[in-house]
């Protein structure tokens, strides 16, 4: 079931837009919503090799008139319908913007609202979609996260993005580490890096008692160049340790087919 276009007043369009200008910098969640990040929210985006990508929520519920926040601008506040699959797409992200968005649900009803992120690329040699998951808060970790058994392969390319919902903090610093395997298959570090974080725009333009974030902290990294300038032939481990106190991560690597465009994730243990 495709979610409805719910018409908007001038004078709802007027709360929306004084609502933007006076929480410009609102970084808190209200304790009454629970935030899901949206890994990938991206609208007709072109990529290589001649691919377009698209991200559609998808999504069931087991109780009726739940509202979510933030599926989008036009809706930016919706009733949801117990017992029917949904669909809608989520706010996209910009050329300048960190990948995701948030989305937000009420904290009491939280267990009953099931979603999926569906990413479809077209335009390449062959259309493909893959399933990944909305993230929920209670899945971000403080402690040091990990991916094992990476490969570098010249048939695809590589991304780490990492992402953080601490919206309350100013800055978030990420220690990024990857190992490779010597002769005798000991582990050295062939990298080892402080990474920040990024946020490029805090606020959502719809009614609350404030506005709410619509971007999580987020970096993307591309890991090709940086397996090849080990020198090393793999696999790979990659260690991610928060060093903002405070800080929670999530984070989720994608190994893209430069022929197909298939892509395959590893989430982080």
């Amino acid at each position: 079931m495709k979610l409805a276009v719910l018409p908007m007043t001038r004078v709802v369009t007027g709360l929306l837009l004084l609502g933007a200008m006076r929480g410009l910098f609102a970084q808190d969640v209200p304790a009454d919503l629970e935030a899901r990040l949206v890994p990938l929210a991206v609208r007709d985006v072109p990529g290589a090799f001649g691919s377009r990508w698209s991200a559609t929520l998808v999504g069931l519920n087991g109780r009726d008139g739940v509202l979510v926040y933030g599926l989008n601008y036009v809706n930016p506040v919706l009733p949801l319908p117990a017992g029917l699959p949904w669909s809608a797409s989520p706010i996209p992200t910009r050329d300048f913007e960190a990948p995701g968005s948030i989305i937000y649900v009420p904290k009491e009803a939280s267990d009953d609202v099931n979603m999926a992120i569906v990413i479809r690329q077209d335009g390449a040699s062959l259309p493909d979609e893959i399933s990944m998951p909305v993230v929920r808060q209670s899945e971000f970790v403080s402690r040091p996260i990990y991916f094992l058994g990476l490969q570098d392969n010249v048939d695809e390319r590589t991304h780490l993005r990492v992402y953080s919902l601490d919206l309350h903090l100013s800055r978030i610093a990420v220690r990024f580490q990857i190992l490779a395997p010597n002769a005798q298959f000991t582990w050295r570090v062939v990298h080892d890096a402080t990474i920040d974080l990024d946020v490029k725009q805090r606020t959502s333009l719809w009614p609350y008692d404030r506005p709410l974030p619509v971007r999580p902290w987020a970096t993307q990294i591309a890991l090709d160049p940086l397996f090849d300038a080990s020198r090393s032939s793999g696999p790979y481990i990659i260690v991610l340790t928060p060093l903002t106190d405070g800080a929670k991560l999530w984070a989720f690597v994608s190994e893209t087919d430069n022929t197909t465009q298939h892509i395959q994730l590893m989430f982080s243990q």
